[in-house]
């Protein structure tokens, strides 16, 4: 599938048994075994090999999303996100240490998934004018102009 040693953590294997427990260094490495696996499940050469998600990518995530205009409200980042994701709980703002707001707010998000692969929430984005920036645990990094997880914005050939 393309795949090089350094994108793999472990491959586990027991002696006698036919399962194989394999996790990747990155997100991005799991999310793409699952887009080849559904190409290649049904070729001759994968005949009998069937793969399970027991990934935790799905859990419920804390998303910060910053905002860079204080009057982008709440509802309307919320909207935004609902269109992706499954939102639970109130949003809270972000505090500094002395109750100042930082222009960020913190949602609670049960990520989606659709045939093993998890749907994640775009790094940036506009809601109007407005740009906001995306951050969770175990967000895949990728190219802010293409999409691609192979390279970064300042390399991009787009």
């Amino acid at each position: 599938m393309g795949f090089r040693v350094t994108d793999i953590f472990p491959l586990i294997h027991q002696f006698g048994s036919k399962k194989f427990d394999i996790s990747f260094v990155r997100p991005e490495s799991l999310e793409l075994f699952w887009s080849g696996y559904q190409l290649v499940k049904n070729m001759p050469d994968w005949r009998g090999f069937q793969a399970y998600s027991v990934t935790r990518q799905n859990e419920v995530k804390k998303v910060t999303v910053l905002t860079r205009n204080e009057s982008l409200s709440c509802t309307d980042i919320l909207t935004w996100l609902s269109w992706y994701r499954d939102v639970q709980g109130v949003p809270a703002k972000n505090l500094d240490e002395f109750g100042i707001w930082s222009g960020a707010w913190t949602f609670t998000i049960k990520l989606k998934s659709l045939g093993g692969t998890v749907s994640h929430i775009p790094s940036s984005a506009f809601i109007g004018r407005n740009r906001i920036l995306v951050f969770y645990r175990g967000q895949p990094k990728l190219c802010h102009k293409c999409g691609s997880p192979s390279h970064f914005s300042a390399s991009c050939p787009e």
